[in-house]
């Protein structure tokens, strides 16, 4: 299914050929330098956020190799049906002395801050764009508020478990790290997503030649797409959901085969970034040995 989606993401590029090369031209090697820099800006935070969540709730150190391993094995799994798949890889991936458990909370916390902090982002891109309001001004809060969610999820699992008394839940606390330890690795994510946004922002301004206002609303409105998107866990990738949304919120700004053309090519790109990232963590010890209990 992805396969079949990426390709048709290449046909519809195919057709666009003209404007795709219209759209090079303009970016020129700047534009080209700064969204390569905006994506690694964007994996570095995101590999120190897992290094540093992990370090929270294991109490284990992570290297900046096997963090940045567990990263490509997160993002090369989610090409598959069910979402869980790059959680089982890294969890396979784990050395001996780190219990499972508490590396399946940490992973949950960093999906729940992934996909909390995006939405916050885009949400108030586009209320500061759409509205005019100075709404960017409450971008620092967002960590914050991504962690308070997380103070209210832990809160509504210890209140089942003590209801429901699952067996399952009896050895689960969500709660097992002080919250305000957990913002830093909040605003490294933060980060990851701000830069993934502004790579979208830049590719609009230089593609589909707009001011940098409508550039910025594209880029929260593929933000807020992408967040339907991970929500929709049985499509590999979000694949297609992503882009249907995208293009059916963006259809006030942009024509609808010109928004169909800007999200074949952003996901190519993103694409190309979760397979770049592999390449990085191979670079940087993909064949590290893991530690066996004996």
């Amino acid at each position: 299914m992805f396969w079949l989606a990426l390709i048709a993401c290449v046909l519809v590029l195919q057709r666009h050929s003209h404007e795709i090369s219209a759209l090079s031209a303009r970016l020129g090697y700047v534009g080209v330098f700064a969204i390569a820099g905006l994506l690694a800006i964007s994996w570095g935070a995101l590999v120190a956020a897992w290094k540093q969540i992990v370090l929270l709730y294991s109490g284990t150190p992570l290297s900046f190799a096997r963090s940045a391993r567990h990263l490509s094995l997160l993002l090369l799994g989610k090409y598959l049906p069910g979402g869980i798949w790059g959680f089982t890889a890294r969890l396979a991936d784990t050395p001996a002395e780190q219990q499972i458990i508490r590396l399946v909370i940490a992973g949950a916390f960093e999906q729940w801050i992934g996909l909390s902090t995006l939405a916050l982002l885009a949400s108030l891109a586009w209320a500061h764009f759409s509205t005019g309001y100075p709404l960017l001004l409450l971008v620092p809060g967002v960590p914050y508020v991504a962690v308070a969610g997380w103070c209210v999820l832990s809160a509504v699992l210890a209140r089942f478990r003590g209801w429901l008394r699952w067996r399952a839940l009896q050895h689960i606390s969500l709660a097992g790290v002080p919250h305000g330890r957990l913002v830093g690795p909040a605003f490294l994510t933060a980060l990851h997503q701000f830069g993934q946004l502004t790579m979208v922002a830049v590719l609009a301004n230089a593609g589909l030649v707009v001011s940098w206002t409508d550039a910025c609303l594209v880029a929260s409105l593929y933000g807020m797409a992408t967040t339907v998107g991970i929500l929709v866990v049985v499509v590999p990738g979000g694949i297609v959901v992503r882009e249907g949304v995208f293009v059916a919120l963006v259809v006030p700004v942009l024509p609808s085969d010109q928004a169909l053309a800007f999200a074949a090519l952003v996901r190519l790109v993103l694409a190309g970034f979760d397979l770049a990232s592999a390449g990085v963590a191979s670079l940087l010890g993909w064949r590290e040995e893991v530690p066996r209990p004996p």
